[in-house]
């Protein structure tokens, strides 16, 4: 029978087919959306399409079987025609869904792009606009590298720095220790353990950097700039004394620096005669810093800021032209750029590494400014960001947040000798610089303020107040006069470097500030009970010892530190990590020195420094403290606090002591101090009482051990083929 097209509109086949058409295609328009929003996984999506592609011959075969015959235009049952659905054969009808069912999975394929491609279902709905969608496809591969427990910066708290060869395959990192740190060296294309190559001092070090041809790696080393090589050997000098902590970059035949007293830019090489070059004014207040040379050499990105401790939130991106020395701003609010060959400046802002398109040749911004990896450990004061990347593109990053902000602090706890700690009720701050009283009812404390500013307090230990005792927002460091009516303290006045020096102000308040010297870079250490301020300086050849009388003319001021002070040895390199502290019946002298490698405590007569020599501490020890009551000395160690008994030998004829006898060390406590150079001397002994006061980063009496374990492990991500990645998200306008 031939085919009859008005029947068929009429079946129900053909009214099925329309109305299982038109709902399914609107289910799976929802199913597009609603589906990524509630994050439903691909086999969901998979399963309910397969559903409608399957019912829908089911629906077809169903419209066929319930097919009625055709009524008449009078409402009568056509004889003639007993229905489509009884006339069309089975082979016609099994062609005809085969063929409608075919047509339908094409539409639901192309609606529905997440059954073809996994990354398309999840971002979906993260993506507006083609280039991100097409950023997910060209997303650089990640893995993990492990690097156990690194400590952390003992001052600006980040957990590691790294480096990555101009080649990538491999990096250097940092192991941080109470007191500076150790450089490792790891080869990504072998199984071979990580290499030791130097060790450094002080909170101004770090900074790690490959020189351009990968033989060497630069670092500061307590305000010096340092190289060693890659594979191991003596580190050198290039640059001693004067380099800010977050300043230098080494090009092949030049070094470029931050000084550390003015914050300006300075290089030194063969153009200037090995000679210090300033390359910045400084107009304004300005300080520059994380200098990155252009391809070219005649270019070079800094950042510029007024504030040398908010970096990060004052921070602009300038562009300086080494041959005329002019400045121009390229990016506002941002710190830390550098150039990728993909033809981007990487930049930071906030805890993010930021891409910009940028054109070598013009030297011009072409594109709009974009987030490429989230969540970096970033230091808040300096604008330390904790990522490095190679000219081949492989990204090494430690994952984090936002570090060293101006919120939380540190905590001041006393503990016995039976290791209980029990909180002071003081809030948390800054904290650093113990300095007890001679008759030990009070504390001499240096509080910081936002990283920028310190001052000196008083804390009376009865009561648990603090009264303030300088205002100038430049004081640090107290240390006590014999008889406890005075405090003596450094002052680094960057703005008005004639102020800086050492000052003395009345315990009780009842004086201005006056100040005893003028000079640069003075560290008060320790008063002798015969009220003897010994000190160190830091000049041309490095650290040296300085004792000064106090009782002359009672404190007036003096002209020049050679009249005054008389220069002693003491040990064979000094630095943050002196520590000298006289002891009470003023016979003896204790300090640390690293002259064999590691932190020692040692002690020496006094003030005949060279008639003898022993070493306190066995496998490391530092702050060392006299006891008032006992033949004890006490040390720090590996979070551990030490006691070691001693015994004075033989009397000499003038009634003082030839000599010591020492006893092993012995474990007193288990309490972690903050313990680094902006908090020393970080705790000290009362004696009448028996108990220690220290510097400690929490204050709970609880600790779980397992958990500070797990959070101090340190593992980086590592992404290949980054350029392409960033060069999908961050496109130039030339391009498009």
């Amino acid at each position: 029978m031939k085919f009859n097209w008005d029947n068929f509109k009429q079946s129900n086949v053909a009214r099925i087919f329309i109305a299982y058409a038109v709902v399914a295609f609107g289910m799976m328009q929802i199913f597009d959306y609603l589906l990524p929003i509630i994050e439903a996984p691909l086999w969901v999506a998979q399963t309910l399409t397969l559903l409608l592609f399957l019912g829908f011959p089911i629906s077809l075969l169903v419209g066929w079987v319930t097919q009625r015959p055709f009524l008449s235009p009078e409402n009568e049952i056509e004889e003639i025609d007993p229905g489509y659905a009884h006339t069309l054969s089975r082979q016609k009808l099994i062609l005809m869904g085969l063929a409608s069912s075919a047509l339908f999975g094409f539409l639901g394929f192309v609606s529905m792009p997440y059954l073809l491609d996994q990354a398309s279902f999840n971002s979906a709905n993260n993506f507006g606009d083609s280039e991100a969608q097409q950023a997910a496809t060209r997303r650089g591969v990640r893995t993990e590298v492990n690097l156990g427990e690194t400590g952390t910066h003992t001052f600006f708290g980040f957990k590691t720095e790294v480096a990555i060869a101009p080649d990538g395959t491999k990096f250097a990192y940092i192991k941080h220790t109470d007191l500076g740190g150790e450089i490792y060296i790891r080869d990504l294309l072998t199984l071979d353990s990580d290499r030791r190559l130097a060790t450094f001092t002080g909170p101004t070090s770090g900074k790690l950097s490959f020189s351009e041809d990968a033989e060497w790696i630069i670092y500061l080393d307590n305000l010096s700039m340092m190289r060693v090589r890659v594979e191991g050997g003596a580190p050198q000098v290039v640059m001693p004394s004067n380099v800010d902590v977050s300043s230098m970059y080494a090009s092949e035949q030049e070094f470029y620096y931050t000084t550390r007293d003015s914050r300006q830019l300075a290089r030194i090489g063969p153009s200037n005669g090995g000679e210090p070059e300033i390359l910045t004014n400084g107009e304004g207040g300005l300080g520059f810093y994380w200098p990155r040379l252009l391809p070219g050499g005649s270019h070079m990105l800094i950042t510029s800021s007024n504030a040398p401790f908010s970096v990060t939130t004052t921070g602009k991106v300038e562009l300086l032209n080494l041959n005329t020395l002019e400045r121009e701003v390229l990016i506002e609010s941002a710190f830390n750029a550098q150039y990728a060959r993909s033809g981007h400046v990487i930049f930071s802002r906030d805890a993010a590494i930021w891409a910009v398109p940028f054109d070598l040749e013009s030297l011009e911004i072409t594109g709009g400014q974009v987030p490429v990896v989230l969540e970096v450990e970033t230091e808040q004061r300096r604008g330390a960001a904790i990522y490095s990347f190679s000219e081949s593109g492989r990204l090494i990053y430690l994952r984090g947040g936002a570090i060293g902000s101006d919120d939380g602090g540190w905590s001041l706890t006393k503990f016995g000798r039976d290791g209980v700690r029990r909180t002071v009720d003081l809030e948390s701050q800054l904290y650093g610089h113990l300095a007890l009283s001679p008759n030990e009812s009070e504390m001499a404390v240096t509080i910081y303020e936002n990283g920028n500013t310190s001052d000196v307090w008083l804390w009376d230990l009865n009561r648990d107040i603090l009264g303030r005792r300088t205002f100038g927002g430049t004081a640090s460091r107290p240390v006590w006069s014999s008889d406890g009516r005075h405090i003596i303290y450094r002052v680094n006045d960057s703005a008005e470097p004639k102020n800086s020096g050492l000052w003395t102000i009345q315990a009780n308040g009842s004086s201005q500030p006056m100040q005893i010297f003028e000079t640069d870079f003075a560290w008060p250490r320790t008063v002798s009970p015969s009220n003897e301020l010994v000190f160190t300086l830091t000049g041309e050849d490095g650290d040296q010892a300085y004792v000064l009388d106090l009782n002359r003319s009672e404190l007036e001021p003096r002209e020049e530190i050679s009249t005054q002070a008389t220069r002693f040895e003491l040990a064979p390199s000094l630095g943050f990590n002196v520590m000298a502290t006289v002891s009470p019946n003023g016979h003896w002298l204790a300090y640390v020195s690293q002259e064999t490698g590691n932190n020692e405590v040692y002690v020496r007569p006094w003030p005949d420094t060279e008639s003898g020599k022993w070493q306190v501490s066995i496998g490391g020890g530092t702050a060392p403290l006299w006891s008032k009551t006992t033949n004890e000395i006490f040390y720090y160690s590996a979070r551990q606090q030490w006691s070691v008994s001693y015994e004075e030998g033989q009397m000499e004829s003038d009634e003082r002591p030839s000599y010591l006898e020492f006893e092993r060390p012995d474990l007193l406590a288990s309490i972690g101090s903050v313990a680094n150079p902006n908090t020393i001397n970080y705790w000290q002994h009362i004696s009448e009482t028996d108990e220690f006061i220290t510097i400690t980063a929490s204050a709970s009496d609880q600790t779980d051990i397992v958990q500070s374990a797990l959070d101090q492990q340190v593992s980086l991500v590592v992404v290949d083929d980054w350029f392409s990645e960033i060069s999908s998200i961050a496109v130039s306008d030339q391009d498009q």
